[in-house]
């Protein structure tokens, strides 16, 4: 199991420390994908392409969404 943001669409779960977003498999289709290097490149991330280059996985795509949860939980992750 993926517990990275990620959109399935089955069901809503919540998991300790993550929360997975479900969505019918039309909707999960329409939203836009990107790969890694075009996030990276993107005027948006502009501020945070060392957190995009650390945390996005090559050769994987991401929806803008996937990529702002996974920088929002590093962010607020717990420091041990």
């Amino acid at each position: 199991m993926v517990l990275d943001g990620s959109t399935f669409t089955s069901q809503n779960k919540v998991l300790p420390s993550s929360y997975i977003h479900f969505v019918s498999a039309a909707r999960a289709s329409s939203y836009p994908i990107f790969t890694k290097e075009q996030i990276r490149s993107s005027e948006q991330y502009r501020g945070q392409r060392d957190l995009v280059e650390a945390l996005l996985k090559d050769n994987q795509t991401y929806t803008l969404k996937q990529v702002e949860t996974t920088i929002n939980g590093f962010l607020k992750g717990v420091v041990k």
